[in-house]
């Protein structure tokens, strides 16, 4: 019964502790070298390393928003967009937690991987609320309705914008594609560019 209990505790705290980021200790990662990746300087332009599509604890990713930071900045990343999917929980309480401690290291991005009524995914980049609607065609005209960006990740596997029936008349209003997701196969991302290198308005953004 003692260990029961102890087990009971653990989980309520656990469960206490993912409410709200901003009201709670968060650990910090601890120091580590950054690895600086080297890029050319285009017409004038600063070129800034971003990875437009990562998760935490908030949905189905394994770590809290400031460790994701962490490993962003160790890896010689600038930017981050926190895209949990159907929640910009995370997102937001970690910004304000960002603006009252002053970290500016690394620039973060507020998004949202939306998981729409027939199961497509899309991500809304540089939000300002979540997103409500539900249908493909829906989510990206909410997207843009913020100023947003519409990022289709992931584009070939079933979850994937070129697996919905809808396809057609929602790739119009994208911006960017992935072309590049390291936990799906070379196969996938070869055939998500192939099948939308066409499109001249969307631009292919590699991810994490």
């Amino acid at each position: 019964m003692r260990y029961l209990l102890s087990l009971v505790l653990v989980v309520t705290h656990l469960g206490l502790f993912a409410q709200n980021v901003n009201k709670q200790n968060i650990p910090e990662r601890k120091a580590a070298n950054r690895v600086e990746m080297a890029l050319p300087q285009v017409n004038g332009y600063t070129a800034l390393r971003c990875d437009f599509h990562s998760h935490t604890v908030f949905s189905d990713g394994l770590v809290w928003p400031t460790y994701r930071i962490g490993e962003a900045w160790i890896q010689g990343l600038d930017v981050l967009a926190i895209t949990d999917h159907d929640t910009t929980e995370g997102a937001v309480d970690f910004l304000q937690w960002l603006q009252v401690k002053k970290k500016n290291d690394l620039r973060v991005i507020m998004g949202e991987e939306v998981t729409c009524a027939d199961g497509t995914h899309i991500i809304g980049l540089f939000l300002k609320k979540a997103i409500v609607s539900k249908t493909p065609l829906d989510v990206v005209k909410e997207i843009k309705e913020q100023g947003a960006f519409v990022y289709f990740p992931h584009p070939q596997r079933h979850d994937g914008i070129l697996n919905s029936v809808s396809f057609e008349e929602v790739l119009p209003w994208g911006d960017f594609y992935e072309c590049f997701n390291a936990k799906i196969s070379h196969e996938y991302n070869e055939a998500a560019v192939n099948s939308l290198s066409g499109y001249d308005h969307l631009k292919p953004l590699g991810g994490s």
